[in-house]
């Protein structure tokens, strides 16, 4: 299982960094797009760049995050169940999560299809194929899917421990 989830781990990391650099991109579009503006001309097809762009960024940083724990937890039921249930909560966590992104994927899945088959393009310009946000929502939701479910058999396999409420959590330290 630890190789699994070293792939994983590696796999979650690279399309972060795709978000990452995703962001880079749309921020370069958007000065490109102000400064040139300035001088009165119109960079063509910039709209359609940046949600391509943004769609990258947000569904391909999910997997990342559940593979972190850096997801946003409301904890409060941690420190009233016991510490038996607590597995069955960390799991059951994951596989909403799991079936969530689940519904993501068949729902992109279907409108990928859709644009593949009908050739469906994006309002604009440049006239980008509708299936390069769709896929995109594809490849995060079912690497989102991989990441909860091996969330899932992590949380069932490690030993429980009961949360001090006087630590505070790694994802709030990262925000402090």
């Amino acid at each position: 299982m630890r190789t699994i989830e070293r792939i994983v781990s590696h796999i979650s990391w690279g399309l972060a960094v795709a978000a990452t650099i995703s962001i880079f991109v749309i921020i370069g579009l958007i000065m490109a797009d102000v400064v040139t503006r300035l001088f009165g001309i119109s960079l063509p097809g910039i709209i359609e760049l940046v949600r391509t762009s943004f769609v990258v960024s947000v569904f391909f940083a999910f997997a990342y995050v559940i593979v972190t724990e850096r997801e946003i937890r409301v904890d409060v039921l941690r420190y009233v169940v016991p510490t038996f249930l607590l597995r069955y909560l960390d799991v059951a966590a994951a596989l909403i999560t799991f079936v969530f992104f689940g519904f993501m994927a068949w729902l992109a899945w279907v409108s990928l299809h859709d644009a593949l088959t009908f050739g469906i393009f994006m309002d604009g310009e440049l006239l980008l194929p509708m299936w390069l946000p769709w896929a995109t929502i594809v490849i995060g939701s079912v690497a989102a899917m991989v990441a909860a479910a091996c969330l899932a058999v992590r949380a069932w396999t490690s030993p429980v421990h009961k949360p001090d409420p006087t630590q505070v959590s790694a994802a709030a330290r990262q925000v402090v």
